[in-house]
């Protein structure tokens, strides 16, 4: 092959639900050869992931991007979700107000970094589409969908059911434990709203009829584990769903969720018993199919986003994974190019001509696209120096 390429040699490579000792030929954007040893040529990029690990970039299903710089809010357990929303407004109105001073395109912003920090290099919007996605956003944000809050709290219920069009539809459903939450399958059902385009998120009050309407149907699940432990003490009963409809792990935000994706898959392995294999599942190749997107796999003709790390004498690097924080990532690559890694591979953003900064992580220099310590210094300006490194670590 004669045009340029990046190259990634000798890497660990998850393919097939196994690792294999392979090189990646990436071509715009794109995998383009997968083999145990490929030829390169000068003008390629060569990049040495000799004991790396290679997995595809994950995929966050379920996030609020503008509620990231949020602290857990609430006094839970709850009986629902509209209890848990009433309690919140009329108890920690100063916190909101603190936060929602922030310019929402920075809110965003951080909530967009938030993920890419746990190797995310595609998110699932649970809210309108900003424009500010589309501009060099930190992660891809999922696009052409419907959103709808809730059964309880949106007033757009029936006209956003009315205009979906076919596309992907996603609401936040039985999110509680008690009758209000146990009925909402049946009543979404009634209204029309459950299909084969349709993902429920949470689905901690899901019954026995409520679970087989859902495979019927072959709607989607979204765990979010820790958020609903948060909440409500006990989270969906996703271990007699898994394989018979696609369920996919989200973080929801860290108003009621985990700090980021690792934690999110940490929990997950620790309240239900699923393998590893499994979980990289929910987090890449299952939310890609719900998604429709050209990712989620290492294979020829997909997108290259992916994330390399480093498993440290680890017999499983799977199981490494769930226990990995920002820092212990080598390199975030999307659409073929580096987003966020380890001064390692800072060849590797300086041959891209990446806008890139010098980013410090709990001690650590990395280094993320963008401005993400201008980003910072903006939100330090709102919120104030005091508390800011136990509430908001990211910032630290």
């Amino acid at each position: 092959m004669s045009s340029q390429a990046t190259i990634l040699k000798d890497g660990i490579i998850y393919t097939g639900g196994r690792f294999e000792q392979l090189d990646v030929r990436i071509e715009r954007g794109t995998i383009a050869e997968l083999l145990p040893s490929i030829s390169t040529s000068k003008k390629d990029v060569v990049i040495d992931v000799a004991g790396h690990a290679v997995v595809p970039g994950l995929i966050n299903s379920h996030d609020h991007l503008e509620f990231n710089l949020f602290p857990k809010l609430g006094r839970p357990p709850y009986k629902n979700y509209v209890e848990w929303a009433e309690d919140v407004q009329k108890n920690f109105q100063e916190q909101i107000k603190l936060i929602l001073q922030i310019p929402l395109k920075d809110r965003l912003l951080w909530g967009g970094y938030k993920n890419l920090f746990s190797g995310v290099t595609t998110g699932f919007q649970h809210n309108s589409y900003h424009p500010v996605f589309k501009k060099e956003f930190p992660i891809r944000v999922h696009e052409n969908y419907t959103w709808i809050h809730s059964l309880r709290l949106d007033s757009e219920l029936h006209s956003k059911l009315a205009s979906r069009d076919g596309r992907l539809c996603a609401i936040h459903l039985a999110e509680g434990v008690d009758e209000l939450a146990g009925s909402e399958l049946r009543t979404l059902d009634s209204l029309g709203g459950l299909t084969d385009r349709t993902i429920i998120v949470h689905g901690i009050g899901l019954g026995d009829n409520d679970l087989e309407r859902l495979v019927a149907k072959q709607s989607a699940l979204v765990w979010c584990p820790s958020s609903n432990h948060y909440l409500f003490g006990r989270t969906a009963p996703v271990e007699r769903l898994v394989g018979r409809i696609n369920v996919a792990l989200g973080t929801d935000s860290t108003i009621s969720g985990g700090i980021d994706l690792f934690s999110e898959m940490r929990h997950a392995q620790w309240s239900k018993s699923f393998t590893p294999g499994q979980i990289i599942d929910m987090v890449t190749r299952i939310p890609a199919r719900v998604l429709g997107l050209n990712a989620g796999e290492i294979n020829l003709g997909r997108d290259a986003d992916l994330l390399i790390f480093r498993p440290r004498n680890s017999t499983d690097p799977l199981q490494f994974l769930f226990t990995m924080s920002s820092t212990q990532i080598a390199c975030v690559v999307k659409g073929g190019k580096p987003v966020f890694g380890s001064l390692e591979f800072e060849k590797f953003f300086d041959r891209f001509g990446a806008e890139y900064s010098q980013v410090s992580l709990n001690g650590e220099i990395m280094l993320a696209t963008g401005d993400f310590p201008g980003l910072g210094s903006r939100i330090k300006k709102y919120l104030g120096q005091d508390g800011v490194s136990s509430d908001y670590p990211l910032l630290n």
